[in-house]
């Protein structure tokens, strides 16, 4: 699956149809007249501002979105603030037109939509821990990242990575979330260089030193997230890659 990072990077001027975590087959879509939209005090003060412009405004938003899946149902409630947006459209032979753009800025999603789809096998804690990521997604970029790190340490744990290692002197020491994918490497390289990535992101998090770091560089992370527990939880390409050999072995003449 590939993340749709057009329902996830930026403002919107209406809600994507974000996939329901509860029954991960229905989509999200807004429930009729839900929607409420309020201005703040401070903001409505600063139209006494000569230079007061509409993109001044600051409002704050609720909405529920309901799955359409008829057997599912789920409810989400979301809410966050309206941005108003000013586009001059020029044209030359007249003043310009003035186009006053209202979009939403979602801060709390609950429950929040999938980023990507966990595969069936997946650990249930892990399961658990992504769900969360999912959830600080639109919170916290710092808290989300932190909490993906967690769910690496939970992978190296069910694929039995171990956590502590004897040193040269035979004394046992406590094996860093770094080294224990670089033991992980030994077996799936290409897969263990992914997981380093997502770990460094995660150290920003859980140091909270995230400058720089905005959500499109979570939705990096989740995509090599979502590729790792793939090829552990599905197989897919392991998969593929036999029935490749097999053909090849052959030329492609059919077996007798």
């Amino acid at each position: 699956m590939t993340i749709e990072r057009n329902h996830f990077l930026n403002d919107f001027t209406r809600f994507p149809h974000w996939t329901c975590p509860t029954c991960q087959d229905g989509e999200f879509k807004p429930i009729k007249d839900a929607l409420t939209i309020v201005e703040t005090g401070p903001s409505k003060a600063d139209h006494a501002n000569e230079s007061w412009e509409p993109d001044w405004i600051v409002e704050r938003f609720v909405d529920l979105l309901k799955c359409q899946n008829t057997s599912c149902g789920q409810v989400a409630a979301i809410s966050g603030e309206t941005r108003n947006n000013i586009c001059y459209n020029d044209n030359l032979f007249e003043a310009p037109d003035v186009e006053i753009i209202q979009t939403f800025a979602p801060k709390s999603i609950l429950p929040a939509p999938l980023i990507f789809i966990v595969p069936a096998k997946t650990p249930e804690e892990l399961k658990c821990q992504l769900h969360k990521a999912f959830s600080l997604f639109w919170v916290d970029l710092e808290a989300c990242a932190g909490r993906i790190r967690v769910c690496i340490e939970l992978l190296m744990d069910d694929l039995d990575i171990p956590t502590r290692k004897q040193n040269r002197k035979g004394e046992e020491y406590e094996m860093t979330l770094h080294a224990r994918i670089e033991e992980y490497g030994n077996k799936k390289r290409e897969n263990a260089d992914f997981l380093l990535a997502v770990k460094w992101i995660g150290n920003h998090g859980s140091h909270a030193n995230l400058e720089g770091l905005d959500r499109g560089n979570l939705l990096d992370v989740f995509e090599l997230v979502e590729y790792v527990l793939e090829e552990n939880y599905v197989g897919n390409r392991q998969r593929l890659a036999a029935k490749a050999s097999a053909i090849n072995k052959t030329k492609g003449k059919p077996k007798r």
